[in-house]
């Protein structure tokens, strides 16, 4: 963003902090690097430009009448006029930024590197939140008493969010040395196992006196602990990677409020869906929508750790 608005100098103290507080000259290569591919990827157009230059009278009254006293009528009428036209080609001139400026967007939303990045984030997202985490972290308390956990619920429930934490910090650790994709597509099938192995346990052991028992506990923490790793953290990285820097901001907000969306849509269907199918019935589904989710990512997702924007961009 500071390169965009060609802060060069705050952009190389940001990256410097952003890789650990280095001095300039351990980052100089890979600020190199974005500095290139910034200007490579600004357009020369004369989209963004000085459209109109007025003259300062015909925007400043008092010093128009200043100049017109004492003037004849016809040099008056003469003045008028010409303001006048000013004016009107202003206008004109303002209605044709707005629509290059809208025809520029549209241009750059629908180019088909763009529309193939969009499109792939839209489905990541989509399956993070069809994974049914933030539905279950949401009535987690409720689901704790009706699957039997023999923890006090409220106490499970800080133990379930310490693994999510433990998740973050395993990707931390990782993400160096494995990339990725492999961190996504372990995320995404182990949340998929833990959560059907918690809807044919909560099948199972359904009825009128429910027997309590740490094993849904373990389960439940796998599947929030497998979620947290990946699925969670892992598509806000490759947002800010994986779009092309013509219409990044766009498309990243897009890709941004869907997410909520999907988050809001899943979470108020819980209830909804726990009495149509049952909780079993609902975990289940979550569990077969996470493993389709692995499909897609497994043939989609690209790596892009350890690679430049360009790079990134040039994937197939």
């Amino acid at each position: 963003w500071l390169l965009a608005k060609n802060r060069i100098e705050e952009a190389k103290q940001a990256l410097c902090w952003l890789r650990g507080w280095a001095s300039p000259e351990e980052i100089q290569n890979e600020f190199s690097i974005l500095l290139m591919y910034k200007n490579n990827k600004i357009s020369n157009d004369s989209s963004i430009h000085e459209y109109f230059n007025d003259d300062n009278l015909c925007n400043e009254p008092y010093k128009l009448s200043q100049k017109l006293h004492g003037k004849s009528l016809n040099e008056v009428n003469q003045t008028s006029i010409k303001c006048g036209s000013l004016k009107t080609n202003k206008t004109y001139k303002s209605i044709k930024i707005n629509k290059d400026l809208f025809s520029k967007v549209i241009s750059d939303l629908t180019q088909p590197v763009m529309l193939r990045a969009l499109f792939l984030m839209l489905g990541f997202f989509f399956f993070n939140a069809a994974t049914g985490y933030t539905a279950v972290r949401s009535f987690s308390v409720v689901i704790f008493k009706e699957i039997g956990v023999s923890v006090e619920p409220y106490k499970a429930n800080v133990v379930s969010a310490l693994a999510v934490t433990l998740g973050t910090i395993t990707l931390m650790i990782l993400v160096r040395f494995t990339g990725k994709r492999i961190i996504v597509l372990v995320s995404s099938i182990g949340s998929a196992i833990t959560c059907i192995s918690l809807g044919i346990y909560t099948y199972q052991h359904t009825g009128p006196i429910v027997t309590q028992s740490m094993t849904p506990f373990v389960i439940y923490t796998a599947h929030v602990y497998f979620t947290g790793v990946g699925l969670q953290s892992i598509p806000w990285l490759y947002i800010s990677e994986i779009f092309p820097y013509r219409g990044r901001g766009l498309a990243t907000g897009i890709t941004a409020s869907s997410t909520y969306l999907f988050s809001f849509f899943v979470t108020k269907t819980f209830y909804t869906m726990t009495s149509t199918i049952s909780l079993a019935g609902t975990f289940i589904l979550y569990g077969v929508i996470s493993f389709i989710g692995f499909i897609y990512l497994y043939f989609l997702l690209p790596e892009t750790e350890g690679k430049t924007l360009q790079e990134i961009e040039e994937d197939p």
